[in-house]
């Protein structure tokens, strides 16, 4: 396939998701540096502008002073999307996701990172590290794939209650798939999800969190077009109360075959 140009770069979304809710959000406060994991050999991965991400379609380590041109930040103050240069999977820096603890009489807040390509590939892998600290919320959305045919459609892989697990929709919920094995809290966590057929009537998607085994394959609903984004969002609904949501990602990859942790 040869290396992608950042002038290639076509409609395609992703987005961070924080909280069950719906939350989007990305910061980063206190100076933080992390123990690497066994999967990062202290190298940085490159980024997309650099033509470094051979036939992958994103790679981006977060290693510049700004987030690249070809990401997308979305966000409602006091929610923020940000670089963040205290905490890292990789390198020196990440992404960092916040949303403030919010009280029943607040408004929605949601902050949210996104990529677009097109055309849609009939099959998608990502690969990105999450790092949960244990003051967050329990409920986090974390990879998105947005569905553009019917509304809150889509496939979201949401950490909750200790357990991942895949939705179909969003509003209402409906849980297609669970996985076996949990986020770390306090550390780096590589998560893949990957999803196949998406030209179908009924893609199929798994994931997998560190290198353990894959969650069984779901049947989702279709409705994937060149249009359909994978999201990274968070977002909190107003009325709710909840408390602070923070999150970073490092070291993402989106590609057409199968990535691991390793690369």
């Amino acid at each position: 396939m040869g290396t992608r140009e950042a002038s290639t770069i076509r409609p395609f979304l992703l987005l961070l998701m924080l909280t069950g809710c719906r939350d989007y959000g990305l910061l980063r406060s206190a100076s933080t540096t992390d123990a690497a994991t066994p999967a990062d050999d202290g190298a940085t991965l490159p980024d997309l502008a650099s033509g470094g991400c051979g036939a992958a379609i994103l790679c981006d380590g977060f290693e510049t002073s700004m987030l690249r041109p070809y990401w997308n930040v979305v966000s409602m103050a006091p929610s923020t999307v940000t670089l963040d240069g205290s905490r890292a999977h990789r390198g020196t820096s990440s992404v960092g996701i916040h949303v403030p603890a919010r009280d029943s009489a607040d408004q929605s807040t949601y902050a949210s990172l996104e990529f677009t390509i097109t055309p849609l590939p009939a099959q998608l892998y990502v690969r990105a590290f999450f790092y949960r600290p244990s003051t967050t919320t329990d409920d986090i959305d974390l990879l998105n794939l947005e569905q553009n045919v019917t509304d809150n459609n889509g496939i979201y892989l949401v950490a909750t209650g200790g357990q991942e697990r895949l939705y179909q929709a969003a509003n209402p919920p409906n849980v297609v798939t669970n996985g076996s094995t949990s986020l770390q809290v306090d550390g780096w966590s590589c998560v893949e999800l990957d999803v196949t057929e998406l030209s179908s009537s009924q893609p199929l998607a798994t994931f997998r969190v560190d290198g353990g085994p894959f969650a069984p394959p779901a049947r989702v609903a279709g409705g994937y077009t060149s249009k359909t984004g994978l999201s990274l969002v968070q977002y909190v609904m107003g009325g709710q109360t909840t408390k602070a949501t923070d999150f970073w990602i490092d070291d993402i990859i989106v590609d057409t075959v199968p990535i691991g942790c390793e690369r």
